[in-house]
């Protein structure tokens, strides 16, 4: 509060409230001079430059006159809440550090101070005033889903079968070798005539050359058999693992299927301001029953956060048409005042991909996943779905409903949800409709 000086024992003061108070009202205690004390009731919907009134609050009078009035004037505070990131020249396509947002209205920034914020305290609020709620984490359910029971994301191939040893191939071989050599003696034994030497000698030259190749051909159809086999289990473990990657593809499309098709926690057309604290702003807001994210300084990540939303196992969609410019997303388990959040990043193209954000410095994020859409719809003014599944550690990405691509990642429990538009060289102006939510056990 801010006095402005008094005449006829009136006292005269701005009261600076927040965007929250202005909307929904507030209950304000002000010290007065000589340390006295007043309760001032600030009615919802109060707007900058509207007056308070309070009578008798004022200076006392002298020789008993009634007291002056307190007279306030409100001043309501700039919108916070939304943020952006420059990206660095040597690589266009890695999300680089973030910096908060200049309070409204602020001069345009030169591309030394875009990259290089200024720091700097000043009483009650930063000169880059903070771009979201910090909300307190909470620990996952350890319970299962119950829509249905949500299945495990990551699944380990099954186990190949054993090879054959080769030790147990080598003993067959000996034993083949040592029943033929058996069998020759044998037939040394019963054919040995003197008279007949010749004949003899003949028959075991013949005998010794039948024995020797049956023991070769018994040993080539052993390699061949184990040869075979081992393709046969790798080939069959290689089915099996294949078998279970779609049955579990499949599994995540139904859950998703049957939840997406229920009723929502949060259903928000985007039309209008919501109790879901959508930011508005220059960068932010609504325009045509959407709500816009634009951007026109080259190479920065804009992101707008619902600032009275906290969710940390659900499913979050929207629908995302990118109007000029490149790229939109998404990003949850936001804790947009210190830059900390998951970013599902789209491009008209249908390619994506999944970053977490531990810190303000970009090069410290950590891309968990990425890939191309073929079911998208592409080029500019094309309306998709983008989704989200978020359930524990796992995380499951979805375009038009589709399942894309899975992550495991276990930074952030809990957070705030929001909306993305990237200027990668080009303006960028990204129109969202129909966010919606729903909670997971």
């Amino acid at each position: 509060m801010a006095t402005n000086g008094q005449n006829n024992g009136d006292i005269r003061a701005t009261l600076a409230i927040s965007q929250a108070e202005a909307q929904y009202g507030t209950t304000r205690t002000l010290t007065l001079p000589g340390k006295r004390q007043v309760t001032v009731q600030v009615p919802a919907g109060t707007t900058t430059g509207q007056v308070i009134r309070i009578e008798g609050e004022g200076e006392p009078g002298a020789s008993g006159n009634v007291a002056g009035t307190l007279i306030l004037t409100i001043s309501v505070a700039p919108a916070e809440n939304f943020g952006y990131q420059p990206y660095p020249a040597a690589e266009q396509n890695f999300p680089t550090e973030l910096v908060q947002a200049p309070l409204p209205p602020p001069p345009p920034l030169s591309t030394e101070q875009a990259f290089h914020p200024p720091v700097e305290q000043r009483e009650g609020y930063t000169n880059y005033p903070p771009q979201g709620q910090l909300y307190p984490a909470s620990l996952p359910s350890a319970q299962a889903p119950t829509i249905p029971s949500y299945p495990p994301y990551s699944q380990s191939a099954p186990q190949q079968p054993r090879r054959r040893s080769t030790g147990l191939v080598a003993v067959l071989i000996i034993l083949v070798l040592a029943l033929i050599v058996g069998s020759l003696a044998t037939f040394y034994v019963g054919v040995y005539q003197p008279a007949q030497l010749h004949a003899q000698a003949t028959s075991t030259a013949i005998a010794k050359v039948t024995g020797t190749a049956q023991a070769q051909a018994n040993v080539t159809a052993q390699a061949e058999a184990t040869r075979q086999a081992q393709t046969n289990a790798t080939a069959t473990a290689q089915t099996l693992a294949s078998n279970a990657a779609t049955a579990t593809v499949t599994a995540l499309q139904a859950n998703y299927s049957q939840i997406v098709n229920s009723s929502p926690t949060l259903n928000d057309p985007l039309s209008t301001a919501s109790a879901s604290g959508w930011i508005e702003g220059p960068e932010c807001g609504y325009t045509n029953n959407a709500y816009h994210a634009k951007e026109t300084q080259s190479n920065i990540l804009l992101y707008c956060a619902a600032s009275k939303t906290n969710f940390s196992n659900f499913v979050y969609r929207v629908s995302m048409t990118i109007v000029s410019g490149q790229r939109g997303g998404i990003i949850f388990r936001a804790d947009a005042a210190n830059s900390k959040f998951y970013l599902f990043r789209v491009a008209q193209d249908g390619t994506y991909d999944l970053y977490m954000y531990p810190d303000k410095t970009g090069t410290n994020a950590r891309k968990l996943t990425s890939g191309t859409a073929t079911n998208m719809h592409t080029g500019q003014n094309a309306s998709n779905l983008l989704a989200v599944v978020a359930h524990g550690s796992e995380i499951d990405l979805y375009i038009n409903d589709q399942y894309q691509a899975s992550a495991n990642d276990s930074t952030f429990q809990s957070g705030a949800i929001g909306l993305v538009a990237e200027n990668d060289g080009n303006p960028v102006d990204v129109a969202y409709t129909q966010a919606q939510v729903w909670r997971l056990p």
